[in-house]
C-alpha cells in the first residue's frame, strides 16, 4: 500500500502560478510567471544580504526553478576573497553530500539497462572484503548495508582511491546488513566504485555522458582541484573574527566530489521537472522509503517523525508539502538541495563556506525561508488569475 506521502507526491497537489490557469497558451503561462519571479528575486536579494554576505560569508548562488520556468539562477558575493573575484550563476562550487542523488540517479539508469540487479550482493560486480560480500545494492543506497559510516580520519582527509579502497579492506561493519539505517558516506564511495566496475570507466566519463551533457550541465565537475577548473568557487573559513581562504578537499568518490553552479542546479531541476532526467517509475523508486530487510520502515527524523531515506534523498515533508531533499557540508562548502515533487518546485542554495554551530553559512535555513517566501508569492499571484 503507499504511503500518505507517496500518494501526495504522485498526486501533484498544488500547482504553481505558471499553471494555474486551465487552457492557459505557454505565452500566457510564463508572462505568468514573470511577476512571481520578479517578487521572488527581491526576496532572495535581501535573504542573502541579511542573512548570509553581512555574516561574513563570502559567497552563495541560489536556483528556484517552478513548473519548468528557472525563475532565479544568480550568484551574490565573492568566489575568492584573493582576487575579488564574484560569484555568477555560473561559479562551480563544490556540494559534497549533495553528490548522493546523482550517484543514486546512475545506478537506477544501470539496473533499468539490465548491467546490475539491486537485490543482488554489490560483490557480484565488485571485489569487496569478504565480511561485505553479502550486502546488496540496494542497501548501499538506503543506508542500511552496515558498510563502515566514514573511513576518513576528518573532514578535510583526502584520500586517494587506492588509499580509500585499503581503509575499506581494513574495515569492520557497523552492523549486519539490513537491520537499521546509518548515514554512510564509504557506502556511497562503494556505489561509485560499483558504478566504475560496470561501466568499464571513469566515474567523471560516467557522469558526463549520462547526467550532465545530456541536462546541459556545462559547469558541472567531478573532483575537479582548483587548478583544473580556476572559475569555480575557492573555499572558505571563518578563524575568529577573520575569513580566510582554505585548502581545497575534493569530497569522496559518490559519496560526494561533484562540482556545481546556480546554473548548472536550474538545468537539473528543469529536466527532473519535465521527466527528462529519470522516468517516472526510477523516481518513485528513488522516493519510495526504504524498509529493513524485516520489513519495518527506515525513519530518520529531519523535519518529522515520519521521515525517512530513498534512493540518495531523505524524504521529509516542508509547511505540510511532500519534500525530497539533501544536503553537503564538506571544508570551505556547504550546498542545499530541495525538491518538492508534487509542487514541481526546486530550490538550491550554495556557498563556499562551511556552516558552523553559530549558523553561518546558512544554506539550510536559507532554502527554508525562500521556500516559504516562494509559496506566499506563488499563492499570493495564484489568486490574482
Amino acid at each position: 500500500m503507499m504511503s500518505g506521502w507517496k500518494l501526495a507526491v504522485l498526486a501533484g497537489a498544488t500547482l504553481s502560478v505558471a499553471s494555474c490557469r486551465t487552457g492557459a497558451s505557454q505565452a500566457e503561462q510564463e508572462r505568468s510567471a514573470r511577476p512571481v519571479a520578479d517578487a521572488i528575486a527581491d526576496v532572495v536579494d535581501s535573504l542573502v544580504v541579511a542573512e548570509a554576505l553581512n555574516r561574513s560569508v563570502p559567497g552563495i548562488a541560489v536556483a528556484v526553478v517552478a513548473d519548468g520556468e528557472v525563475l532565479l539562477s544568480r550568484g551574490y558575493g565573492t568566489a575568492d576573497l584573493a582576487t575579488g573575484r564574484v560569484v555568477s550563476a555560473s561559479t562551480p562550487f563544490n556540494i559534497a553530500s549533495a553528490t548522493k542523488p546523482f550517484t543514486a540517479a546512475v545506478i537506477l539508469m544501470l539496473a533499468a539497462e539490465g548491467l546490475m540487479a539491486l537485490d543482488r550482493p554489490a560483490a557480484d560486480y565488485l571485489e569487496l572484503p569478504p565480511f561485505y560480500r553479502t550486502l546488496t545494492v540496494r542497501e548501499l543506497l538506503t543506508h542500511t548495508s552496515g558498510v563502515a559510516r566514514d573511513l576518513r580520519t576528518d573532514n578535510n582527509d583526502d584520500p586517494s582511491a587506492s588509499e580509500y579502497r585499503k581503509r575499506l579492506f581494513n574495515s569492520q561493519p557497523s552492523f549486519a546488513s539490513g537491520t537499521r539505517f546509518e548515514y554512510s558516506n564509504t557506502g556511497y564511495t562503494v556505489l561509485g566504485w560499483l558504478i566504475e566496475a560496470v561501466e568499464g570507466q571513469p566515474l567523471e566519463a560516467v557522469f558526463r555522458q549520462r547526467v550532465f551533457a545530456p541536462l546541459g550541465m556545462d559547469g558541472a565537475r567531478y573532483r575537479a582541484s582548483l587548478e583544473d577548473d580556476p572559475d569555480r568557487a575557492r573555499p572558505h573559513v571563518i578563524a575568529g573574527d577573520t575569513v580566510r581562504a582554505e585548502l581545497f578537499v575534493s569530497g569522496g568518490f559518490g559519496s560526494g566530489g561533484l562540482s556545481m553552479s546556480a546554473d548548472d542546479f536550474a538545468a537539473f531541476a528543469l529536466a527532473l521537472q519535465r521527466g527528462d532526467f529519470l522516468t517516472e517509475d526510477q523516481l518513485e523508486a528513488a522516493w519510495t522509503p526504504a524498509t529493513l530487510a524485516d520489513g519495518s520502515p527506515v525513519t530518520v527524523r529531519i523535519n518529522t517523525e515520519n521521515d525517512s531515506y530513498g534512493f540518495g534523498w531523505f524524504l521529509t515533508e516542508l509547511a505540510g508539502r511532500p519534500l525530497v531533499t539533501h544536503g553537503g557540508g564538506i571544508t570551505g562548502f556547504s550546498a542545499n538541495l530541495y525538491h518538492f515533487p508534487g509542487n514541481r518546485v526546486t530550490i538550491a542554495v550554495l556557498s563556499n563556506i562551511k556552516a558552523r554551530d553559530d549558523g553561518t553559512a546558512p544554506v539550510d535555513p536559507l532554502a527554508r525561508r525562500i521556500t516559504e517566501a516562494y509559496f506566499s508569492i506563488a499563492s499570493t499571484a495564484e489568486q490574482t488569475f
